[in-house]
């Protein structure tokens, strides 16, 4: 179950005075922005191990000026996010292992509105899946919507009739393909 982008992001509400005290305990340069990795010390050690490339993925997600880093007013709306984001994935995860299967996240994704192959699912999962076990840990499920919600933004312009199809030049393949990251 991923949201729609715009829907998360436009979700700016005051700051929790706890949250406010555990992003400036990360913050360790006292900047007033965390980067990737502080990021990812953060979630580690509020409890969610995230790999490098999700915090890297979500960072950028989040980062509304481009600048590599997130303000304490960005990490907010990320927190949120999250916070959605581990209860779908909850939700899916029916026997409770802590994991996703192939068959839950493509229950998931389906649920969400996506309409992938099995052969096209399996390699973007295996793109998500850091430890390599053929399922998905939340930090992979994340990965895997926030691609899926990235594809699906870039996608969308060269789609307006929203059939799920559009035909469009090299150029702008490779163009919408370099905005795409795993």
């Amino acid at each position: 179950m991923a949201l729609p982008q715009q829907q998360w992001q436009q979700q700016q509400q005051p700051l929790d005075p706890q949250l406010q005290g555990f992003f400036m305990a990360v913050d360790k340069d006292r900047s007033g922005q965390i980067d990737a990795e502080e990021l990812r010390q953060a979630l580690s050690q509020a409890g969610q191990p995230f790999s490098i490339e999700a915090s890297r993925i979500m960072l950028r997600m989040f980062d509304q000026n481009g600048s590599g880093t997130i303000t304490m007013q960005e990490f907010g709306s990320l927190h949120h996010y999250i916070m959605q984001m581990q209860a779908a994935f909850q939700h899916v995860d029916k026997d409770k292992t802590g994991s996703l299967t192939f068959a839950e996240v493509q229950q998931a994704i389906a649920t969400s509105g996506y309409v992938l192959s099995q052969q096209t699912l399996s390699n973007v999962m295996q793109k998500c899946d850091r430890q390599r076990r053929g399922c998905l840990t939340l930090d992979g499920y994340i990965e895997l919507c926030c691609f899926l919600g990235t594809a699906r933004n870039l996608f969308a312009p060269m789609d307006p009739n929203r059939t799920g199809t559009a035909t469009f030049s090299f150029d702008q393949f490779i163009n919408v393909a370099s905005m795409l990251t795993i």
